[in-house]
């Protein structure tokens, strides 16, 4: 890999669906136009990218992102190169989508340790016996 394409690909994390949700400072500069674009020179304060292209050709870096699957790249005459994901993410926040419960089955050996265990810890109690729903 090239540095070149770590640096694109750096830049293809920042707008990934493992990202994007999490990152507030990058969804506010997104919501600054109609068009979600990021201007490029906004990515000056990003560490991490400045790391990526630190000695390399600006030109070469832009042509690398225009090649790339997951990012559209846009030349304003007043902003200069600007940035946003091919695909755009849905607008909801992580936290407003709760996990789907987890059902578990304790087999019996499990099931008889693990009330052990409780019963050592919390005192003599009735614990019910088979399928339990987790929820977090």
């Amino acid at each position: 890999m090239t540095d070149v394409d770590a640096a694109v690909r750096t830049m293809e994390y920042y707008f990934s669906k493992y990202n994007l949700p999490r990152d507030k400072y990058l969804k506010e500069l997104m919501s600054e136009n109609d068009e979600n674009f990021v201007p490029l020179t906004a990515f000056n304060s990003f560490p991490k990218f400045q790391h990526r292209i630190s000695g390399l050709n600006l030109a070469q870096v832009i042509e690398g992102l225009q090649k790339s699957p997951k990012l559209e790249v846009k030349v304003d005459a007043d902003v200069g190169v600007m940035l946003r994901p091919k695909q755009l993410l849905p607008s909801k926040e992580p936290q407003d989508v709760a996990p789907p419960p987890v059902a578990i089955t304790l087999s019996q050996t499990v099931e008889s340790q693990l009330c052990a265990q409780v019963e050592l810890y919390f005192g003599d109690a009735n614990y019910p016996t088979g399928s339990y729903l987790l929820s977090s």
